[in-house]
Protein backbone atom coordinates (compact mmCIF):
# COMPACT_ATOMS: atom_id res chain seq x y z
CA UNK A 1 0.00 0.00 0.00
CA UNK A 2 1.38 3.73 -0.82
CA UNK A 3 2.30 5.89 1.58
CA UNK A 4 0.70 9.28 2.21
CA UNK A 5 3.19 12.43 1.98
CA UNK A 6 1.61 15.63 3.47
CA UNK A 7 3.56 18.64 2.20
CA UNK A 8 3.15 21.13 4.76
CA UNK A 9 4.63 24.68 3.93
CA UNK A 10 4.81 27.68 6.01
CA UNK A 11 2.48 31.11 5.84
CA UNK A 12 4.18 33.13 3.24
CA UNK A 13 4.77 29.73 0.99
CA UNK A 14 2.78 28.75 -1.79
CA UNK A 15 2.71 25.56 -4.02
CA UNK A 16 4.48 27.54 -6.34
CA UNK A 17 7.62 27.75 -3.98
CA UNK A 18 7.38 24.87 -2.47
CA UNK A 19 4.95 22.34 -3.11
CA UNK A 20 5.22 21.87 -6.70
CA UNK A 21 8.42 21.41 -6.75
CA UNK A 22 8.18 18.18 -4.94
CA UNK A 23 4.23 16.83 -5.76
CA UNK A 24 5.99 17.23 -9.51
CA UNK A 25 9.26 15.18 -8.45
CA UNK A 26 6.33 12.36 -6.72
CA UNK A 27 4.78 12.24 -9.89
CA UNK A 28 7.03 12.17 -12.06
CA UNK A 29 9.28 9.94 -10.91
CA UNK A 30 7.75 5.83 -11.66
CA UNK A 31 9.65 4.47 -8.74
CA UNK A 32 8.06 7.16 -6.17
CA UNK A 33 5.20 7.64 -8.12
CA UNK A 34 4.48 3.62 -7.30
CA UNK A 35 5.40 4.33 -3.52
CA UNK A 36 4.13 7.47 -2.69
CA UNK A 37 1.10 9.73 -2.64
CA UNK A 38 2.14 13.36 -2.38
CA UNK A 39 -0.51 15.92 -1.20
CA UNK A 40 -0.43 19.75 -0.19
CA UNK A 41 -1.56 21.42 3.29
CA UNK A 42 -1.21 24.88 3.17
CA UNK A 43 -0.46 26.19 6.46
CA UNK A 44 -2.66 29.78 6.16
CA UNK A 45 -6.29 30.45 6.73
CA UNK A 46 -6.17 33.09 4.64
CA UNK A 47 -5.85 36.68 4.61
CA UNK A 48 -8.38 38.10 6.12
CA UNK A 49 -8.42 35.80 8.86
CA UNK A 50 -5.17 36.19 9.33
CA UNK A 51 -5.44 39.54 9.84
CA UNK A 52 -8.22 39.89 12.18
CA UNK A 53 -6.97 36.53 14.24
CA UNK A 54 -5.05 35.73 16.85
CA UNK A 55 -1.57 33.17 15.95
CA UNK A 56 -3.41 30.88 18.56
CA UNK A 57 -7.17 30.97 16.95
CA UNK A 58 -5.35 30.53 13.39
CA UNK A 59 -3.42 27.96 14.77
CA UNK A 60 -5.97 26.23 16.09
CA UNK A 61 -7.89 26.55 13.00
CA UNK A 62 -5.29 25.10 11.06
CA UNK A 63 -4.66 22.40 13.68
CA UNK A 64 -8.22 21.08 13.44
CA UNK A 65 -8.23 21.41 9.42
CA UNK A 66 -5.01 18.82 9.54
CA UNK A 67 -6.62 16.29 11.61
CA UNK A 68 -9.95 16.32 9.35
CA UNK A 69 -7.86 16.19 6.26
CA UNK A 70 -6.19 13.26 7.96
CA UNK A 71 -8.99 11.35 9.24
CA UNK A 72 -10.41 11.70 6.07
CA UNK A 73 -7.53 10.20 3.92
CA UNK A 74 -6.32 7.60 6.79
CA UNK A 75 -8.90 4.64 5.60
CA UNK A 76 -6.56 5.02 2.16
CA UNK A 77 -3.05 4.85 3.04
CA UNK A 78 -1.87 2.62 6.19
CA UNK A 79 0.90 5.08 6.80
CA UNK A 80 0.96 9.20 6.20
CA UNK A 81 4.14 11.08 6.70
CA UNK A 82 4.58 15.08 7.24
CA UNK A 83 7.26 17.12 5.46
CA UNK A 84 7.02 20.29 7.30
CA UNK A 85 8.49 23.93 6.37
CA UNK A 86 8.35 26.85 8.53
CA UNK A 87 5.11 27.36 10.00
CA UNK A 88 3.62 24.23 8.50
CA UNK A 89 5.91 22.03 11.41
CA UNK A 90 3.53 24.17 13.92
CA UNK A 91 0.89 23.02 12.82
CA UNK A 92 2.13 19.56 12.48
CA UNK A 93 3.33 19.72 15.66
CA UNK A 94 0.77 21.11 17.59
CA UNK A 95 -1.57 18.23 15.69
CA UNK A 96 1.15 15.72 16.80
CA UNK A 97 1.27 16.91 20.83
CA UNK A 98 -2.74 17.21 20.55
CA UNK A 99 -3.14 13.60 19.32
CA UNK A 100 -0.91 12.30 22.13
CA UNK A 101 -2.03 13.97 24.70
CA UNK A 102 -5.71 12.69 24.36
CA UNK A 103 -4.61 9.27 24.00
CA UNK A 104 -5.58 9.55 20.55
CA UNK A 105 -4.44 6.82 17.47
CA UNK A 106 -2.10 9.30 15.88
CA UNK A 107 -2.47 8.94 11.73
CA UNK A 108 1.10 10.07 11.13
CA UNK A 109 4.04 7.56 11.72
CA UNK A 110 6.84 10.05 10.40
CA UNK A 111 7.63 13.62 10.31
CA UNK A 112 10.45 15.78 8.73
CA UNK A 113 10.44 19.46 9.86
CA UNK A 114 13.22 21.66 8.65
CA UNK A 115 13.09 25.57 9.33
CA UNK A 116 10.55 25.67 11.95
CA UNK A 117 10.79 28.56 14.08
CA UNK A 118 10.82 26.49 17.92
CA UNK A 119 11.64 30.09 19.76
CA UNK A 120 8.98 32.72 20.42
CA UNK A 121 11.12 35.09 19.30
CA UNK A 122 10.74 33.35 16.27
CA UNK A 123 7.59 32.98 15.86
CA UNK A 124 6.82 36.67 16.56
CA UNK A 125 9.10 37.88 13.80
CA UNK A 126 6.84 36.03 11.32
CA UNK A 127 3.84 37.48 11.90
Amino acid sequence: MKRLVVLMYGSKGSDSRFGEYFLNLIKSDPQLSEMYTAVSFHSHAGFFRYLFSSTEALTETLTQKLRNMLSRRQKNYSHIALVCHGTGGLIARQYITEEVMNQKSLAVDRALMFAVPNREADISRMY
